[in-house]
């Protein structure tokens, strides 16, 4: 932390802020002065992806309004949706060279369910937004919760891993968290 000539105070990036740095919705600064979380939050420059839960409570009368937002967003979206499908497809073509078609169906459906599920429930616009709690914790439990199956965590791990390694080496689409976490 600095302060300029104004003494307002400015933050450094937030690396700089350790693990232990939050207590009670509060943050500490490096010399013990008192941030609001809020405004630590705000002066971060990188916005993460978040996941959306929970439910949604719409007036009857309303409801009509909540369905065309509904449709503009799958609209702007389907763009990203279809660059992940066409990799998908991509990652069909690449499997089967190696794999018999039963595999090959197994984890490119596993894949298809991961694209609804970052493309109906997380606000993702890119591959690289993606976040290694996104493929484990909240793909991991959607799938329980939504698909009845007989996958397991470790297809689900093992699909993914798979798919992503796929962007890495024949597509260049890198994201290294999602590839580490999938280890």
């Amino acid at each position: 932390m600095r302060r300029s000539s104004s003494w307002s105070l400015e933050l450094t990036p937030p690396k700089t802020l350790g693990p232990h740095a939050y207590h009670q919705g509060q943050v500490f600064s490096p010399e013990r002065m008192l941030y609001d979380k809020a405004q630590v939050l705000q002066l971060r420059a990188v916005a993460m992806a978040k996941v959306f839960t929970g439910r949604v409570v719409l007036p009857g009368d309303r409801i009509n309004e909540y369905f065309e937002a509904l449709q503009q967003a799958e609209a702007a979206r389907a763009p990203f949706r279809e660059t992940l499908e066409h990799l998908n497809q991509g990652f069909a073509a690449f499997l089967a060279t190696k794999y018999v078609p039963k595999t090959v169906r197994k984890h490119t459906g596993i894949v298809d369910l991961f694209i609804d599920f970052i493309c109906n429930y997380t606000d993702v616009e890119q591959i690289e937004d993606i976040t290694r709690g996104m493929v484990n914790s909240h793909f991991r439990s959607w799938y329980k919760r939504k698909i009845i199956d007989s996958a397991t965590e470790s297809d689900l791990r093992v699909a993914l891993r798979k798919f992503f390694q796929f962007l890495a080496t024949e597509e260049g689409i890198t994201n290294q968290k999602v590839l580490d976490a999938l280890k």
